[in-house]
């Protein structure tokens, strides 16, 4: 059971004076028992080391400071310089015309179900002929059936040599603007658009 101290301070019943009027900070005086501040305990000194000089592991044949830490000695430096450097390869570069990437077309059936192909470029053609960057082998689908372009607004997918029904549409669609989860037809074949 809580009790209180004259200034309204809850308080544990096993509490002789009140832990908030005891602070002795911030101008409060001690109202119950002595006026003078509880001594406050002292730690005992600690005696700091210095912490050992870091000490490169890998030579990475930037500088002579990575490669010679402070306070090497003369078998630290030998030993340093046996040791086989490794080649530092650049990021891969991405080629020279492309584009970042701005979306995947998904196979969602046929023969190449689940395969996806990455649109960071200024056009993919899409049929059943050799060089096209999507190729689907499929009863229907024309040698350079389609395209998906890159425009200032966006990415349109265009009928070149057969047509193309998007969303379930009645109707082909002879140049649409991609948008998030669009489903279109090529003959047989369903694929998705993501967007990234």
């Amino acid at each position: 059971m809580l009790k209180f101290c004259a200034h309204g301070h809850p308080m544990e019943e096993w509490m002789t004076e009140c832990p908030y009027c005891a602070r002795t900070e911030d101008g409060v005086q001690k109202p119950l028992g002595s006026t003078t501040p509880p001594p406050m305990p002292v730690a005992p000194p600690t005696e700091l080391t210095p912490a050992s000089p870091l000490r490169a592991t890998v030579v990475d044949g930037y500088t002579a400071h990575y490669r010679t830490p402070p306070g090497a000695t003369v078998a630290d430096v030998a030993s340093a310089a046996a040791m086989p450097t490794l080649p530092l390869t650049p990021p891969p570069v991405r080629p020279s015309g492309s584009l970042p990437l701005l979306g995947w077309l998904v196979v969602m059936s046929g023969a190449a179900k689940f395969a996806d192909v990455r649109l960071d470029r200024e056009q993919l053609v899409v049929g059943s002929g050799h060089g096209v960057g999507l190729r689907l082998e499929e009863a229907g689908v024309a040698p350079c059936h389609a395209r998906v372009v890159k425009e200032r607004d966006g990415l349109y997918l265009e009928g070149m040599e057969g047509s193309v029904f998007v969303n379930n549409g009645a109707q082909p669609s002879p140049r649409h603007l991609l948008a998030d989860e669009d489903l279109i037809r090529i003959g047989g074949v369903y694929l998705k658009f993501r967007r990234l």
